[in-house]
């Protein structure tokens, strides 16, 4: 009906528009690649920014980057007496960096690396998975897969999300090979391998433990994938024997592992709020998921898809049960951000394919690839604020840390700044103790912190840090030292203690102080 073609196929027209018909075809996908070309050079620029800002993200980076000093000068984070607090990730976050910063010297960008440089491999390889139809699919599905980015900012972090996903990925990849692929000695060799990367990954952060159970799931999920059940328990043995290693050999790091988060409570109440609040901002996810389950029985056959499918089964509960935690964030919603990307993804193909057929109306694919773009966007930037300056340049400093940092260099005495301790490193060579870190350690407690005051009483000059936003919008420190620590009253007890607010001479600026012993020039 008013449409024609020609013998040789090579020119398809519409009367009614006299539109080539590769040109209709292409019309209703192009908002979907103007939307993911604009979501992956929007997360690159972003990247690359928070990458190299001058000032920690936060001050757990801080803390990691002193931890990985210390280590360098000979010192265990772990050492139970030493009344040192350390952070509660695994030590391979901290002991991987002290290998770097042993090149280097101290510095912030390193730590960043390294997970930026997993978080890309990690959407590679689930691109390229998930999204390997054609150039358009892969582009959407990197667009996806970058939310988790977008959404919370962790792919330039010091934190090792990123880099405990990128080992909990290529367990799930190993064991797919295992079970999927490969037979006898090739299978154990893939399950065994496997199973060191999940131990890496817990290493790096505890929480890469939830795929563990993802191939015995597999395996118990149909008859004829029984034979593998002893191969899906190897796992889950591995993981059993480094905890109790840990506990029998380390009791210092089972302590900062283990007993240190299990302080904090996870509300039920506030866990299913969070439940609730994911799946209503992943619309695009809920639409692909009816589409499988209603559409798309091929799909349902595809190995890839069931174990994507088991592997959000676990990703979802246990991230909204870690970000449900006292103290909990967005971060812990990663690996459940990325299996949605994933699934996503799987289904772009048979997406944009409705969209290109000219067997449907062209008004109905033109009206659903502006909402299929609008979902998109909106799936990578639910809050728009997140495009704001204020947020791209958000983190525990301002530019004017390098002027603090070259004045405490020039100080006479033991200078300390507890709130960011990479200053008194990179001015003093001074590993100190980080306050969130030891807040952290004793369920934010300001009667416990004597080590901490310990060591702010013996110094000759304190760095203290305020919460500010600068005029430009383009700086903010971290509201979790100096807003929890209100309760700590920072300058009454530094008068106690016997300092005096002086003036910096370099700056101005109302984020940092300085106090001095009165004897002290």
């Amino acid at each position: 009906m008013g449409r024609f073609k020609t013998t040789n196929n090579h020119f398809i027209c519409d009367k009614r528009t006299g539109m080539a018909r590769s040109h209709l075809t292409s019309l209703p996908i192009f908002p979907i690649a103007m939307v993911a070309a604009a979501i992956i050079s929007l997360n690159v620029f972003a990247i690359g920014v928070r990458l190299l800002l001058p000032y920690p993200i936060n001050p757990w980076e801080a803390g990691i980057v002193v931890e990985a000093w210390r280590i360098g000068l000979g010192q265990d984070p772990y050492a139970i007496g030493a009344e040192h607090s350390t952070h509660m990730y695994g030590p391979l976050t901290t002991y991987f960096l002290a290998e770097i910063l042993d090149y280097l010297g101290p510095g912030l960008v390193a730590g960043r690396l390294v997970n930026t440089v997993s978080a890309t491999i990690v959407v590679a390889l689930l691109a390229s998975i998930y999204g390997r139809r054609n150039f358009l699919v892969f582009m959407v599905a990197m667009a996806l897969l970058l939310a988790a980015n977008s959404r919370t900012q962790y792919f330039t972090e010091t934190r090792p999300d990123m880099t405990a996903c990128l080992f909990g990925l290529l367990f799930l990849i190993f064991f797919y090979r295992a079970n999927e692929s490969s037979k006898g000695f090739a299978s154990v060799a893939f399950a065994l391998v496997g199973s060191l990367s999940l131990i890496v990954g817990v290493l790096f952060k505890q929480t890469a433990v939830a795929f563990v159970f993802v191939p015995l799931l597999m395996a118990l999920s149909n008859r004829k994938y029984w034979p593998r059940i002893p191969l899906s328990i190897v796992p889950i043995l591995a993981t059993a024997l480094l905890s109790a290693a840990v506990f029998y050999y380390k009791p210092g790091l089972w302590h900062f592992m283990v007993e240190v988060p299990a302080q904090y409570g996870v509300p039920l109440r506030r866990a299913a709020s969070i439940g609730w609040a994911l799946f209503l901002g992943v619309p695009i996810f809920l639409l692909a998921l009816m589409y499988w389950l209603l559409v798309d029985r091929q799909g349902s056959d595809d190995p890839s898809i069931r174990w994507l499918m088991a592997s959000m089964f676990f990703a979802i509960p246990s991230g909204i049960t870690a970000m449900a935690k006292d103290g909990g964030s967005a971060n812990s919603l990663i690996p459940a951000f990325l299996c949605i990307g994933a699934f996503c993804a799987s289904q772009a193909a048979p997406a944009l394919a409705i969209l290109q057929d000219d067997d449907r109306r062209l008004s109905f694919r033109v009206g659903a690839g502006l909402l299929l773009a609008a979902l998109l966007f909106g799936h990578a930037y639910p809050v728009l604020a997140t495009l704001a300056p204020s947020a791209l340049y958000a983190g525990h400093g301002t530019s004017e840390r390098s002027l603090i940092v070259a004045e405490a260099r020039d100080l006479r005495g033991k200078v300390v700044s507890p709130d960011d301790p990479t200053i008194a490193l990179m001015a003093k060579g001074y590993a100190g103790r980080t306050s969130v870190l030891e807040f952290d350690a004793v369920k934010w407690d300001a009667k416990r912190l004597q080590p901490l005051l310990r060591e702010i009483e013996a110094a000759d000059y304190v760095i203290m840090m305020h919460h500010a936003q600068g005029a430009d919008g383009k700086t903010l420190v971290s509201e979790a030292t100096s807003g929890n620590m209100e309760w700590w009253q920072k300058e009454e007890l530094l008068r106690e203690m016997g300092f005096a607010r002086i003036d910096f001479k370099s700056t101005s600026t109302p984020v940092y102080s300085l106090w001095r012993r009165p004897n002290q020039p």
